[in-house]
This record gives structure tokens, sequence and C-alpha cells, in this order.
């Protein structure tokens, strides 16, 4: 897998390429795409590794979301999945796209991580699926760009293009620029900024060269990228196709008539395909490609045709789990070099791009300019677990019937265009729905959310309302709903059933998870005092709560003993002068969105919470004492709060958000703080200095 330096291949697990490692910095967010997904998989195992989330979300879950809620404050990240495989997800702070494709399917598998000093591009044959990574046998190209690495940005460029052309298929481009599609173009955009000015070196004589090679519905395919920008001089005389699923009838031909257009038209030329099979107990050979290909072979060696065909099989590993392959590929050679492109793309007109229905596929070519380099030999080792086989001596049982495809991860159909975006939102604290809909979408239908019984809207009271564009819902529940079951009745009363995804119009709407509600004055220590929250939450009713104060003088009650609380105020400034220093560092942190800067002020754990948490603290402890040492101990820890807030440097939130955004924000929270500290009674001692603070904040 090519990395920074020159090309090499090796094995290793996908989502080992998901993790950070030294060296790639902070993460920034991330953008991959799919056609068949599972939401819990990404976000359990892929974003997970990806944040660097520590807690296991089977073992320890509050500690789980605190790590989740914690990392995606500071990331993005966004899934664009063809439309008929989204699905319900565990969290709505990352954004799922739903990708329609007229007559055909969003099928690119390309997985764009940021990190600060490090963007890593991997372009495979795998779903976002526990058996795509864990199971099958893929192929996967991986890219990675730094300040000075050898791979140019021109190549990253091409795929931010390509991830903006993905995201134009699906429905809301034209909405709020905080809203979901907002924030991927934002976080693209920040992207764009951060390796503008990265340096790399020119490719070396000799060495393989790395190009982009997506497939769109409007641009050129493979073959049409091979004939212009990949391939130069005269054509390839082998030509090697790897793929597990092939068009139906005489199509597959017909393709290959177009990819012979790019060979030699002069000399001996072979073609060589490698495909799924297995021996059958009888001794035969069932192999997953069409039998049209061994026929049409049949014709033109009787015809003396300067033509070889070739069969490879690659048998399923067996064992625990059956691995079948599920990778593609095409191997163009001639003389001491070749052309080697892997990606998405199987064998058919819509993959290639080669027909007037066209996927949206992701490959990656590298121009090989010595075959005999290791990385030449690194290409080739990848089919050597193959067996060939030959129709004359061997009993090869070609497909005659529709092979099988990667199956759906639901049973559903793909939402139609005239559903556009579903939105959580608020109005003041009422819940609600906004959802587009096309007024000249002619089927009845209902709308529900998933998992909930009964509709909450239908196509009679839409028609009612004067079928509207937008559709104001007031929900009865502040959870948001993370996807709506849209119910289609066709013309003869047959139904459909659909999942519609539902977004946060802005993170700021959504509300914190449950398991995070009431955090304690220690546990927001906790967080706050670790770089990253590692440090283990007490679970609900796991002695979270303080130790009593002892009250017995040799192990006997003493009612008439005194306390000495001379020194409470100065242990608790103990207690917390790391905390705030933790709070100021992670304020200091880059915000890429308004609303991640938001939360980091006024989240569970922000400094507004902290100062909340103080006042709570002393109305316990306290209570009614109003003439006890400890009371006014609050005053003075916001006053400390707020410093700490007005210590953090935010240059680096005021370049990706602008200065006046950034302050506003800060303003308003300081504004908060001012208010809770407000008339709040203070220890003698230090009235002057707390009332110094507030007045500066004031000012």
């Amino acid at each position: 897998m090519p990395r920074t330096s020159t090309p090499q291949w090796e094995q290793s697990t996908l989502l080992d390429l998901w993790q950070r490692k030294e060296g790639f910095g902070t993460p920034v967010g991330c953008i991959a795409t799919s056609f068949t997904f599972d939401s819990t998989f990404f976000e359990q195992e892929c974003l997970a590794r990806f944040l660097d989330i520590g807690a296991d979300p089977e073992k320890e879950d509050r500690q789980y979301i605190l790590e989740r809620e914690e990392k995606l404050t500071k990331a993005f990240a966004a899934a664009f999945v063809d439309s008929r495989n989204v699905s319900a997800r565990p969290s709505q702070r990352w954004v799922l796209l739903p990708i329609s494709v007229r007559q055909a399917i969003q099928h690119s598998k390309v997985s764009l991580l940021a990190w600060s000093d490090l963007v890593r591009v991997i372009v495979s044959s795998a779903n976002l699926t526990l058996p795509g990574y864990r199971t099958n046998l893929e192929y996967a190209s991986v890219l990675d760009f730094q300040d000075g690495g050898a791979l140019p940005i021109d190549v990253l460029t091409d795929v931010f293009e390509f991830l903006e052309s993905v995201r134009a298929h699906s429905p809301g481009m034209n909405g709020s620029p905080d809203g979901p599609h907002g924030r991927c173009a934002r976080f693209v955009k920040v992207l764009r900024k951060q390796v503008k000015d990265w340096g790399t070196s020119p490719w070396k004589a000799g060495e393989p060269k790395v190009h982009f090679v997506p497939v769109l519905p409007d641009g050129d395919g493979i073959i049409g990228q091979i004939d212009k920008r990949l391939w130069r001089g005269t054509g390839a005389n082998l030509c090697q196709i790897t793929s597990p699923f092939y068009d139906d009838g005489e199509r597959p031909v017909e393709l290959l008539n177009q990819l012979r257009t790019v060979t030699g038209r002069i000399g001996w030329r072979e073609f060589q395909f490698v495909a799924p099979g297995e021996e059958n107990p009888d001794g035969s050979y069932s192999l997953c490609l069409p039998a049209v290909i061994h026929e049409n072979a049949v014709r033109l060696a009787e015809k003396d045709y300067p033509e070889a065909y070739r069969y490879f099989m690659r048998s399923p590993i067996q064992g625990d789990d059956r691995r079948e392959i599920h990778a593609k590929g095409l191997w163009l050679e001639r003389d001491n070099r070749a052309l080697h492109i892997i990606g998405s793309s199987n064998f058919t007109h819509a993959g290639y791009g080669a027909g007037s229905v066209r996927n949206i596929e992701a490959n990656v070519a590298f121009e090989i300019p010595k075959l005999d380099s290791a990385f030449a030999e690194g290409c080739r080792g990848l089919d050597d677990e193959t067996d060939e086989l030959d129709p004359e001596y061997d009993d090869v049982r070609f497909l005659t019937e529709p092979q099988r495809r990667t199956p759906d991860t639901l049973a559903f159909h793909p939402l139609p265009n005239a559903f556009g975006q579903a939105l959580f939102t608020r109005v003041g604290d009422e819940p609600r729905l906004m959802l587009e809909i096309d007024p000249d979408y002619p089927l009845p239908f209902t709308i529900s959310i998933i998992d909930v019984d009964g509709p909450i809207y239908t196509s009679a009271e839409w028609v009612a309302d004067g079928r509207p564009a937008g559709i104001d819902i007031v929900l009865e529940s502040s959870a948001p709903p993370s996807a709506l079951l849209v119910t289609l009745q066709s013309d003869d009363e047959s139904t459909t059933q659909c999942i519609w995804p539902v977004n946060a119009e802005t993170l700021s709407v959504l509300p914190e998870p449950v398991e995070l509600g009431s955090m304690t004055l220690d546990e927001i220590l906790l967080v706050l005092t670790s770089d990253r929250p590692s440090a283990r939450l007490p679970k609900k009713g796991d002695g979270g709560e303080p130790e009593p104060r002892d009250t017995t003088r040799n192990g006997r009650i003493d009612f008439l003993g005194k306390v000495d609380t001379r020194n409470h105020l100065i242990k608790r400034m103990r207690r917390v002068s790391r905390a705030l220093a933790g709070a100021t560092k992670k304020l200091s942190v880059r915000a890429y969105t308004t609303e991640d800067l938001r939360r980091r002020l006024f989240g569970p754990y922000g400094p507004v919470a902290l100062a909340q948490a103080f006042v709570a603290e002393e109305q316990v402890h306290v209570g009614a004492s109003l003439n006890s040492d400890l009371h006014g101990g609050a005053a003075f820890m916001i006053a400390e709060v707020i410093r700490a807030v007005r210590d953090a440097d935010f240059r680096e939130s005021e370049s990706a958000l602008g200065r006046s955004s950034v302050r506003s924000i800060v303003t308003e929270a300081l504004r908060e703080l001012h208010t809770l500290a407000t008339g709040l009674p203070a220890p003698e001692n230090l009235r002057a200095y707390v009332d110094e603070v507030l007045q500066e904040v004031a000012v």
C-alpha cells in the first residue's frame, strides 16, 4: 500500500489504517463513502480508532459516550452512503448523507482521514461493514499526504473535488451553512487551506506514479481516462481483470470490446480473468465468470484471432468465517511497464462508466515504469493464491444465471429524490422536525419514526396543508430521531419502505446524552485535568460521591468537636487549579465549527458547566449556614473560571471561523459566567479580587 515514501505493498487490516499514530497530530475530521453501510460498526470501530477513543462501548458505555462527545466536539465526521443502505445511527454528532444516483448507485469506498499533520486517503473495494473490513478479501490503496511528502497535493485535490461531486447527489445542497451540507463543505474548505502550502517532492525517475481515477455520472469512465491520461504510447498486450461481479447477458463481451480499444492494435493480446470460484465435490469447478466471455473466446479462437484467454480462480478461505473475494482490479502491461488500477469498480458498464448509466466509483491507478521493481512484484503477488483453470482439460462451469450481488444491509428501497432533507431542530425548547418534500410528488405516503409505533405525518395531512415544500412537525420527545421510516404506496396499492436519515440542523440543537446528565463536580474536573478522558468515570451509583467527613474521636462520635474550615477554600483551589489549566488548554485547540466552540464553552464539562457545579456544590455543603467560613467560595471559583477562559488562545479558532464569530461566542460565555457569579457572596479577603474580575467582564 503506497505510503509517503516509495510505494510499497504490505498486508494489513483495514481497521488499523484508521488508527492515529505518532506523528499524525490531532484528529481534524473525516469523510467516508460506502455502498452498504453499518452505522454502529462505522462509529464504534472506525471512528473510535480515528478519534483515539479508548473506552469499550460494550463494557463502559458511559465512558465511551463521554469520549465520543469530547472527541466529536473537536473533529468533524461524515458518511456518504447509497440511499438504499442508510440506517439509523447511534449518534447525530456525525453527518449521514444519503446519495441517490439516477438508475445507478453510489458504489465508491473512499475514506478521507485528516489529522493536523497528515491526511490519509484510503481507496478500496471494502464497504464500511463488518464483512467488508473483517472477512472479505479486499484490495485497498493508502495514500498519505504531509508537508514535504512524496505524493503531490494535486492528487489530494482530486479527492476533495470527488467528494464534493458525490455530496451533490444528496438532497439539501442549498441548505443552511450550519446544516449537514454546510458543515461538510466547511470541513473540505478547512482541509484545502491546511494543505495548500504543503511542499512535496517531484516524482522520482523510475518510481511509480499515482492517479486518482473516479467514475461519475457526468465524467469520463475508466477506459476513457486510460486513453486520455493514464497510458501513453502503444497499447497494452496483457490485460488482467479482477472482479467478483459482471453484467448480465451479452454485455460483458460488449464491455470487453470497449476495453480492447486501449490495447495494442497489432500483434498478440492476452486477457486474463481473476474471479471467485471453488471446487465442487464431483471434481468440477464453479467459476463466477459469465459463460459468454468464454463462448466469445472460443469463437475468436476458431477464427485464429490473435488473442488468448486465461482464467484464474480465487477460492474462498475456509474457517470460522468464510472469506469471499470482493476485490476489484485492472492490470495493463506491455514490455517493461504496467498500469495497475484498484478500487471499487466491478467489470460492469456502470462500474467502469462505459455506458449511459454510470455508478459513482473511486479507484487509484499506479503507473509502474519497471516490472522488475519490488512494487510491481507486490502488485503481481496479490493473485498468488489463485488456481489457473483450463477449460480444455478442467471441467469448468461458468455462470449462466445472474450471480449474487453484495447484499443490502437492510431490506429497504431507495428513497425517492422528491424527499429532501430531514432535519432535527429546536424552536426555543420545543424539539421539531423540518422535512422537505417536492410539492409535485404524486403517491400516498406515511412517515413514522423508526422503531416507534404510529405515523407522525401522512400524505393526507400534506395534501390538506396545500402540499408545502417544507413541513414543520413538533415532536413529543426531546430526543432527536436518528431516522424516519417512509412507507410509499404505488398505483397498484403495493407498499415499499424507505429509510430517511435525520441530521441535526446545527450541532447546538442536540441535547446532551442522558448518560452525561447531571455530571458532578468531580467528574467535570476529571475530564478537564486529562488530555483525553481516559481516567474512568464512576458508574451511576458506583461510589462517585465524596467520602463523609470523619467526625469521630477514638471511634466515638464527637458532637462537640470543632471543625477547622479555614483551609477548605485553599484545598479546593489546589484541587481545581489543574482543571482550570486543562480548560484553558482545551479551549485553545482550534475549533472548526461554531458549534464545536459553543459546546466547548457551554457543554457538560465546559467552563459554564464547571461554574454551575461550583454553585451546586456550595449549596449542598453549606445550605443555610450563611455564616460558614466556606460560604462564598463559588464566587471566587467562578472568577478563576473567567480568568481561565480569558487566558485561552483563540487565534487558531479565529483563523478557521473568523474573529468576530469567535469573540461573539466567547463573550456570550463570559457574560453567562458573570451572571452566575453576580450576587454570590465572596470571602472578605477575596471580595475585591472577585469584583475586579467581574468588572473586567462587564466592561
